[in-house]
């Protein structure tokens, strides 16, 4: 389970005796969660006040009993907790996809690119949360996958001249190189996607001076191997995808 404050993490989802709907806690003292199994748990509550923060301030719940473990699949468990304005608020999708093919038949791998749902997704969304995390929702926004983003640095001589056939609008703007790497959730070393990315400023203050830490994210890949593996008599020259992060600001 996940949830959004203005941060990801994992939450139990649980059920109150009496109750039908599920609702999720993110912690709860001296309970030590195996995953694959339901629980029936006796568990205490403790509200705090702090007057300068509201009432209360805060809720810790602590492991009374465990009453049974159940080795099943609960049902009707919500796929994540995170609200929608979650979404609105923290979330950037992946959008403006596009691409440039250099081969003796381009329309063989144009029309490939474009039958392909695997470029947009299979009909839902990748979403970047700032530049620590990533989600990838399905056509009915429920979270797929998640994990954490690493960004590499590089310099403009590191980056694949291939490029330069297919350059991000505005490139005089430039002002960044690297490569995201899009981390599975508890996995350091495997790397589902990979994109090299151009920086840019992308907002303004009203001194017209660009905002810190506020940036336009181009991700390209470039897929000239595979094309070319993949229709040897098309005369692959160059095959480069990209696609734009610009409708929301992404800090660091």
């Amino acid at each position: 389970m996940s949830c959004g404050n203005n941060i990801l993490t994992d939450v139990y989802a649980v059920r109150y005796a009496g109750e039908d709907d599920w609702k999720m806690l993110a912690s709860i003292e001296g309970f030590e969660y195996e995953s694959g199994y339901e629980y029936t748990l006796r568990i205490s509550r403790t509200d705090y006040l702090d007057y300068s923060m509201g009432e209360p301030a805060w809720t810790e719940y602590a492991l009374i009993e465990e009453i049974s473990k159940e080795a099943k699949a609960s049902e009707n468990v919500p796929d994540n907790f995170i609200p929608e304005w979650y979404f609105e608020q923290y979330c950037t999708d992946l959008d403006d996809f596009a691409y440039k093919v250099e081969a003796e038949h381009p329309e063989t791998i144009a029309t490939d690119i474009e039958n392909d749902p695997a470029f947009s997704f299979n009909g839902g969304k990748l979403c970047m949360v700032g530049l620590g995390q990533w989600l990838l929702l399905d056509p009915d926004n429920n979270v797929e996958k998640w994990g954490q983003l690493k960004r590499v640095s590089m310099s403009a001589d590191e980056m694949p001249d291939i490029y330069r056939i297919f350059p991000p609008e505005d490139a005089g703007s430039i002002r960044g190189y690297g490569r995201l790497e899009f981390m599975e959730l508890g996995d350091d070393d495997n790397s589902l996607m990979q994109f090299d990315i151009f920086f840019a400023p992308s907002a303004r203050s009203k001194a017209d001076q660009p905002i810190p830490h506020s940036f336009r994210l181009w991700l390209y890949k470039d897929l000239t191997e595979v094309y070319k593996k993949k229709y040897p008599e098309a005369g692959v020259e160059a095959v480069v995808i990209r696609y734009c992060v610009d409708d929301n600001y992404l800090t660091e």
